[in-house]
């Protein structure tokens, strides 16, 4: 057993975290179990926003929240979880604003709330369109304050029932292998959704389902598995998703005629609809044929450039990515996709479980609040306000508290049908394979191809993964119990569970989201195909002849051999979808890091012909035409476990030793709301806010290579996130901290780690302003600082550096005088011009009006360093300010968005 805590909780997003803030901060021992890094989980992924009554953008209060939830929900949710969740969602947001979430901003200073789909007032808060991202990074730096212990990619699989109370987790270390068990008295399940189920879904590789899984296998119910809600507006044909922000922001839809079509389907609400009808809508006209190859179009030209880049940048940068679709020039193709299950482990509203000691929290329970359809920006909420324990809320409302509820239709454990996983008849029932067998060698004979009658109806329109993996499934027992291929899961209980019936008064009418096209229905599709099953391919898809060179290193052994691999991939297929297809087809030994696929969570950093990149952002298709072959190694500076995975733990280090928490150095409110803060205030952190911490500037830093004990740009950047925000009363702290032997002056200012971010967060920036304003503070003791001081004092007076002072000025004159081979040098270079007259630049009284100005505006430290662009905004691409008219009038742009009968022509 590796330890034992008061509380355990499995999974570590935003329910998980929270969940254990809650319990840590009731007193309890509180440890964490992940599979991935927090910062990692698909939480981050979370675009739009997070729901709240706060009232700041229009006349708004809970009772509406919850009608709005409610109709949603197609009045198939649970009502009281409903009044909980926006009941306390106001407090909550306000809640992470005061932990230093960097929300968008009012002209007032307030947080900033846009209109979201089937909304009554708009209510969602939002950090341009990286909310989930924002909430990831303050829960985490929350965890850290606390110093939660989280135990990292470790697997967990089983849980541990004795006494009929649940006592904690059986999991695999995935990075040592091996079984592990980890005790509790209480263990939180919030492992997230099981969206990997469909080929074509937003969500990440780590959604699968793992929670609902192991309280299967213990016999407790799941709820609601049927409610899967697809999100309209995700990029073919990965999944990608592109937020609802972007039509609450104004965007259309549009068919291949440039109609906006949901004039047919939702005339009221039309793009602002719920997520089901609309997607429903677009099912319609593709199957229509007033569809784009598959899509429908997202068109954004209308809000004009700014607005994109200033409130959608992350969208705009998936759809160039992934597509090469800039959404200020076209509307982007999109189509619905699986992207959020309703369905869950069965709870309470407090989030109890049939089973003593367990509960659940996030998308992998199921409280009922979402009923058939989830709203948008509704998730979030769920992760904050459903914590798991609800001991706050045990403690404010009296009598809350429930005991957990009597077991029900449950065997006892030692009955001798109850299904009871040992380990070792659990791992037996995995397919034999050697250590680097590949993937379609597991079973005794090869898939058999689809026979031609049972073809029919299946195209285009049947999405199928070639090489799914028989490592991603476990076949049926060919046993009594199940039968030969059963269609049981393993665990599941023989006996069939009753179906649940709502009575005369709860039942309700199904309003028309829930009405079918007329004609003839499709055939069903088969999901879930075992390995043995007969699998076919549409052909439609093109392949391209793809190579590779990998560098392999073992650290157990310490062998090093860089080998090269040629494989078939997709046009659209970037790097990390390379090394997927050679894991899954020529080396199941292969190791590296992936998650969320769509460069939020930063897992997947490498080097690819020496230059450090992120796997899922990195495009194959010009590098396959060229013909060239890349070399793929792990990332620099940090110790390499195996192949292409590092070992993070020196980075997280430096990360914890920045302090990475706000320390509020302001009064709470008065009326308990926010704390009142302009957007261009907050814009000088918001550069330093879209870190990923993937490692990528590390990885390329001259100055880790010298000096390991430097604290590093990623670390560095972190620290001005905080030295940055107007909110954080530990300014002088921190830049004492940050003032050490290895701190900012350590930079060898090489600016690889300004190249090499692949979100534009420019770390040697925030290490520049973080000079400039230990300086502005009077920090300057390091010589670094008295350097950058004289720096700054030659080119204000003369304009330009002279060398001949910089000893004598920082150092003094008895060391000047030490230094004298080093005055010879300067002077045999040329370095040394005459005492008088002192050399002046030309027009250096415009650098001097210019410092001038700088001091009349009180732009010191921090604030009068000169601020790149907004991140991701560099992503011009050939932008040039054309006007709406010129870029409707492009040659080959879509057709401009028209409204039947509105805005036709009269007739004459």
């Amino acid at each position: 057993m590796i330890a034992k805590h008061d509380v355990l909780v499995v999974g570590a997003g935003c329910a998980g975290m929270r969940a254990a803030i809650e319990a840590f901060d009731a007193g309890a021992d509180v440890a964490m179990i992940s599979k991935i890094h927090p910062t990692r989980s698909h939480s981050g992924a979370a675009e739009g926003g997070i729901n709240a009554a706060l009232g700041n953008a229009s006349e708004d209060n809970p009772e509406i929240h919850a009608f709005d939830t409610v109709k949603g929900s197609d009045y198939l949710g649970d009502q009281d979880a409903i009044e909980i969740l926006c009941d306390e969602a106001p407090g909550d947001v306000y809640q992470l604003e005061n932990w230093g979430a960097v929300f968008s901003r009012t002209e007032d200073g307030r947080i900033a709330q846009r209109p979201f789909g089937a909304a009554g007032a708009p209510r969602t808060a939002y950090a341009a369109d990286i909310t989930g991202h924002v909430l990831v990074q303050v829960l985490w730096e929350q965890v850290c304050k606390r110093d939660i212990p989280t135990y990292e990619e470790y697997f967990a699989w089983q849980l541990v029932e004795n006494d009929g109370r649940c006592q904690g987790v059986v999991c695999w270390d995935l990075l040592d292998g091996g079984l592990k068990t980890i005790g509790a008295k209480t263990v939180i399940l919030a492992t997230g959704g099981a969206g990997r189920l469909y080929v074509g879904t937003t969500n990440a590789y780590s959604c699968t389902g793992d929670g609902m899984a192991m309280a299967l296998r213990v016999g407790l119910p799941l709820k609601d598995m049927e409610m899967m809600q697809f999100h309209p507006t995700t990029l073919a044909p990965t999944g990608v998703l592109i937020t609802e922000g972007c039509r609450g922001e104004g965007a259309y839809l549009l068919n291949k005629d440039g109609e906006r079509f949901l004039k047919r389907y939702a005339p009221n609400t039309m793009e602002l609809a719920s997520r089901d009808v609309i997607s429903r809508a677009e099912q319609m006209e593709i199957d229509a044929g007033r569809d784009v190859d598959g899509n429908v179009l997202l068109d954004l030209r209308h809000l004009g450039a700014e607005r994109i880049i200033e409130r959608l940048p992350g969208s705009r940068e998936l759809a160039m990515t992934f597509l090469g679709v800039d959404p200020i020039y076209d509307p982007i193709p999109v189509r619905p996709g699986a992207h959020y299950h309703m369905g869950g482990v069965a709870t309470d509203v407090w989030g109890q479980t049939e089973l003593t000691g367990l509960y659940a929290a996030g998308e992998c329970a199921c409280v009922s609040v979402h009923g058939a359809n989830r709203l948008g920006g509704n998730a979030l909420m769920e992760t904050i306000t459903y914590r798991g324990t609800g001991l706050r809320r045990a403690r404010r409302r009296e009598g809350a508290r429930r005991t957990a509820r009597a077991q029900r239709r449950r065997a006892p454990v030692e009955h001798p049908r109850r299904a009871r996983h040992l380990d070792a008849r659990e791992l037996r029932h995995l397919p034999a394979r050697a250590p680097d067998g590949g993937a379609g060698r597991d079973r005794g004979r090869p898939p058999r191809p689809l026979r031609a009658r049972a073809r029919r109806g299946q195209g285009r329109g049947l999405q199928q993964r070639p090489h799914a993996g028989d490592r991603a499934r476990l076949p049926a027992r060919p046993r009594r119990v199940h039968g030969r291929r059963g269609r049981r899961a393993e665990g599941e209980s023989r006996r069939a569970r009753p179906p649940g019936r709502l009575s005369g008064a709860r039942r309700r009418e199904l309003p028309q989201a829930h009405d079918r096209p007329p004609g003839r229905r499709r055939a069903r599709a088969l999901l879930g195909a075992g390995a043995d099953d007969q699998m076919a391919t549409s052909g439609a898809e093109i392949l391209m002849q793809v190579g590779l060179k990998i560098w392999r290193y073992d650290s157990a052994t310490g062998e090093r051999a860089l080998k090269e691999y040629e494989i078939e991939a997709p046009e659209w297929a970037t790097l990390l979808d390379c090394l997927d297809i050679v894991k899954d087809q020529q080396d199941g030994s292969l190791a590296y890091r992936k998650s969320c696929r769509m460069m939020i969570c930063g897992s997947c950093g490498m080097r690819m012909d020496g230059a450090a990149v992120l796997a899922c952002k990195t495009r194959m298709y010009e590098i396959a035409q060229s013909g060239h072959v890349p070399v793929v190694s792990a990332m620099g500076n940090l110790p390499i476990r195996k192949d292409l995975v590092v070992d993070m733990d020196p980075f997280w280090a430096k990360f914890k030793a920045m302090k990475p928490w706000l320390e509020p150095g302001y009064e709470r409110p008065e009326d308990g709301r926010e704390y009142r803060i302009s957007q261009e205030r907050m814009n000088v952190v918001h550069k330093e806010s879209l870190c990923i911490n993937c490692g990528c500037c590390v990885s390329e830093c001259n100055a880790m290579e010298s000096d390991p004990e430097f604290l590093g740009p990623q670390a560095l950047a972190k620290g001005m996130r905080f030295v940055g925000d107007p909110r954080d009363g530990a300014t002088i702290e921190r830049l004492e901290l940050y003032n050490s032997e290895h701190g900012i002056w350590d930079c060898t200012r090489c600016f690889f780690c300004n190249e090499r971010c692949p979100k534009g967060v420019d770390p040697r920036d925030a290490i520049a302003k973080l000079g400039a304003e230990s300086v502005a503070q009077g920090i300057d003791r390091d010589m670094g600082a008295k350097h950058a001081k004289w720096f700054v004092k030659s080119a204000e007076t003369t304009g330009w550096l002279r060398e001949t002072e910089l000893v004598p000025k920082t150092q003094g004159v008895v060391s000047s005088i030490k230094q004298m081979k080093f005055a010879m040098g300067l002077a045999l270079h040329g370095k040394v011009p005459p005492p008088f007259p002192p050399h002046v630049a030309r027009d250096v009284g415009e650098a001097r009006n210019l410092r001038k100005l700088v001091r009349e505006q009180d732009r010191q430290g921090a604030l009068g360093h000169v601020q790149g662009e907004h991140a991701l905004a560099k992503l011009d691409h050939g932008h040039a300010g054309e006007s709406l008219e010129e870029i409707y009038a492009r040659p080959g742009a879509a057709p401009r968005p028209w409204l039947p009968e509105l805005e036709e022509e009269p007739k004459k």
